[in-house]
């Protein structure tokens, strides 16, 4: 009974398709989904569904019919957003070779268009970038809160503005 909802690019690029290939799937949001899925929460939290085609960034079956809803704006400033709620998550069981290794993505977006690559329509053609003060903030909140060994940085781009990095390091 509860209202299956997936994201990623996968989903973001072929979402009319994995709808109709998978009936068990309610909702596919598209591209960045902090702003959706809060909205998402809101709508089923007062289990009004039919509010549904009122959220902007979502695909979803009404009456055997695909509908897909506008593309949401990209998140302009990316400092708003809050640290990931690790807390909720057993992190233990997310070790490789018996380290503890977090993500952290300190931008958004890539200032090219290459053919092959999801990246312009995951996050944007543009290059939309944490502050330096922002990233330094979530490391240090990681390392004190979290412990890890180690971090990986998810970034499309991260090195397109070398004093934003040389700022960061």
């Amino acid at each position: 009974q509860a209202l299956i909802v997936v994201g990623g690019p996968h989903v973001t690029v072929l979402d009319e398709q994995v709808l109709n290939e998978h009936p068990e799937i309610d909702v596919v949001v598209r591209g960045e989904g902090e702003q959706t899925m809060l909205e998402l929460a809101d709508i089923v939290s007062t289990c009004n569904l039919v509010n549904l085609q009122r959220v902007d960034g979502i695909t979803f079956r009404k009456n055997g019919t695909v509908i897909r809803t506008k593309n949401r704006d990209f998140i302009q400033n990316l400092d708003e957003l809050p640290h990931p709620a690790y807390k909720y998550f057993p992190l233990n069981k997310y070790k490789l070779y018996g380290k503890l290794i977090l993500p952290i993505i300190t931008s958004r977006g890539c200032a090219f268009n290459c053919s092959f690559c999801l990246a312009p329509r995951m996050a944007g053609k543009g290059f939309r970038p944490r502050s330096p003060k922002n990233v330094v903030d979530e490391l240090e909140w990681l390392r004190d809160q979290h412990a890890p060994d180690a971090f990986t940085f998810h970034d499309e781009t991260f090195t397109f503005d070398k004093k934003r990095v040389l700022a960061i390091c």
